[in-house]
């Protein structure tokens, strides 16, 4: 079958180039998207990689793919011009991106939208300046002010769910799409960048809800996407992230339906499941798909603030840059504390050595509990309990992984702090972290069983005696 001439001006594809490129230049005035996560993929490869394999070679125009398109599978001009806009005919060198922030998470993801959305409440201009527009109710179907909203995310409408969020009945996941798609359009008409923030989008890609084809599918109109990863050692990224879980399992743990790990156990089980969504596997999947323009890794121990090196160094926006570096800041950082006082207050609810341990002041206990052993003369100071620690070996191992992945992706800053001798610095000063209180020990022992008592008296307690002199109703705890 012969293809219409491409230089006639009547020609179907003519029509349609014609619309495409008008189209294109409006294209051209859209912004860039921020959602959360380098390596560049100049505009050549990513238009190669962009354009499906077809007769015509990868050099051929998308001007011959669009008459093929339109001959092979008898397509209308409508179809063939949202294919070849899908797919070709982008000049992405004015295109706006999508750069997706994936985490992982505790990784700073919450101080940056901390940020973000504290800026957009003071109604600050700086973000405006540098093009990023974070969707509100104006951006919802039917909405209005200035309530901020985040983009539906259609992983979470699958029935599965994720930590921070439950599943959602599978008959919704159309509408979520179609809101979310709704939203960028809107966005990108109005000629702004957009941002969001994906830490869940660390997974494995047979443990997401979605696939890569579908996850960027849902980011129509954008066609370019760039990825940014933040590197945090594992000395300090695994205990943070231990801890973070153990406190949304807190009640769970209180009503005894699953065991309260400690972090050594913790670690036995679970190692090789997190280390899948450390920064340098998550870097190297995002990498190694081929999907996206550029993946950068960034990292956190460079002596630069997170918010500072995220908008000054990683994506460039000169004004909310200024504005960092002249004060401004998240209201409230969201730091990670280890919960081991918690734990010990908990398991000894389980047996019985703590009368009254709940979800609402399970941390007032602990810290309760905290003090106590102290006034008693119990332990020499809070952290002075016994422990138990990973072997020597698996510290060694992570010590050693540390320096390998770091002379790898970041040989300058590196070596500017100390190289291997300054990074054993850090790892040594940070050992506690790596070991846990010894709570079977300590409970079995009965040394806390003073402290215990003191807490459980809901009236006087007598010091010289170490006993409670009278009770009240324990419903006045709640006085």
């Amino acid at each position: 079958m012969r293809r219409a001439p491409l230089e006639a001006k009547g020609s179907p594809v003519w029509r349609i180039l014609s619309k495409v490129w008008n189209t294109a230049e409006i294209g051209m005035q859209l912004t860039h998207i921020w959602i959360v996560e380098g390596l560049q993929f100049g505009p050549e490869l990513m238009s190669r990689h962009l354009c499906n394999p077809s007769p015509y070679d990868n050099s051929k125009t998308c001007n011959e793919r669009a008459a093929y398109i339109m001959q092979r599978y008898h397509l209308s001009e409508q179809k063939a011009r949202e294919s070849i806009m899908d797919r070709c005919g982008v000049d992405y060198s004015t295109e706006p991106y999508v750069m997706l922030h994936v985490g992982p998470h505790k990784t700073g993801t919450t101080a940056i939208q901390s940020f973000i959305y504290h800026a957009l409440f003071k109604n600050e201009t700086f973000l405006r300046d540098d093009n990023w527009s974070i969707p509100t109710s104006d951006d919802m179907p039917g909405g209005s002010g200035l309530e901020l909203r985040p983009l539906p995310d259609p992983q979470l409408r699958q029935g599965r769910g994720t930590d921070e969020h439950p599943p959602v009945q599978h008959d919704q996941a159309p509408s979520s799409a179609e809101v979310r798609r709704t939203i960028l359009q809107r966005i990108s008409k109005r000629a702004d960048n957009s941002r969001g923030l994906g830490p869940q989008d660390d997974r494995l890609p047979e443990d997401a809800i979605l696939p890569w084809h579908l996850r960027l599918r849902l980011q129509r109109p954008y066609k370019r996407f760039r990825v940014v990863v933040a590197y945090r050692r594992l000395h300090e990224w695994l205990p943070s992230w231990y801890n973070q879980i153990v406190d949304l399992y807190k009640s769970v743990y209180i009503r005894g339906e699953a065991t309260y790990p400690s972090f050594v156990d913790w670690i036995d089980s679970e190692y090789h499941n997190f280390m899948q969504v450390h920064a340098m596997n998550v870097a190297k999947r995002y990498r190694e798909s081929g999907k996206f323009e550029s993946v950068r890794v960034f990292s956190m121990h460079d002596q630069t603030p997170l918010l500072e090196n995220v908008f000054c160094n990683q994506i460039k926006s000169p004004a909310t840059c200024k504005a960092i570096r002249d004060g401004a800041k998240p209201p409230k950082p969201n730091t990670g504390k280890m919960h081991e006082y918690e734990r010990l207050a908990i398991i000894a609810y389980r047996r019985k050595k703590l009368k009254h341990v709940h979800a609402a002041i399970a941390s007032k206990v602990a810290n309760g509990l905290r003090q106590v052993v102290v006034e008693l003369g119990i332990f020499s100071d809070a952290d002075a309990y016994p422990k138990t620690c990973l072997n020597e070996t698996f510290m060694d191992y992570l010590l050693a992984l540390e320096m390998e992945q770091e002379r790898e992706w970041f040989p300058g800053s590196y070596e500017a702090q100390g190289g291997d001798e300054g990074l054993k610095r850090a790892f040594h000063a940070n050992k506690d972290k790596l070991c846990a209180m010894n709570v079977h020990k300590i409970l079995d022992s009965g040394i806390l069983d003073d402290a215990f008592e003191k807490l459980n008296c809901l009236g006087t307690w007598d010091v010289q005696r170490r006993r409670c002199l009278s009770e009240v109703p324990p419903s006045s705890l709640h006085d």
